[in-house]
């Protein structure tokens, strides 16, 4: 375990923000289909509390750690290529909602001087 931590692919910020927004807008969505959860717990659960948490907790994070601005886009880009492959077409309303609450994350986290 300490040779995967240690890994110099997981200390860059890009792969680390590419890997969450993998987990999130693919993985996830995918174990819920084969868990064959609802429809509705899904979009409820999954697209709205979690991946909304995530979105605004990204932002936040690229803000702390003074990472570029565009690791906000991978969540909302994979889960709009998503949406394309397998939802339905109203999912993609979570794409802005997920760009809005990574940049009020952004917003939250900014220091005021």
């Amino acid at each position: 375990m300490t040779k995967f931590m240690n890994n110099r692919y997981l200390k860059m910020d890009w792969v680390r923000y590419l890997l969450v927004a993998i987990l999130l807008a693919v993985v996830l969505p995918l174990v819920f289909g084969v868990l064959h959860i609802d429809k509705t717990w899904r979009i409820g659960l999954l697209f709205m509390a979690v991946n909304g948490c995530a979105a605004f907790m990204i932002g936040y994070r690229v803000q702390k750690t003074h990472a570029a601005w565009y690791h906000i886009l991978y969540l909302p880009i994979l889960f709009g290529l998503m949406v394309v492959v397998r939802y339905a077409d109203y999912n993609y309303w979570f794409v802005p909602i997920y760009c809005l609450l990574s940049y009020l994350g952004i917003n939250t986290a900014y220091e005021r001087r």
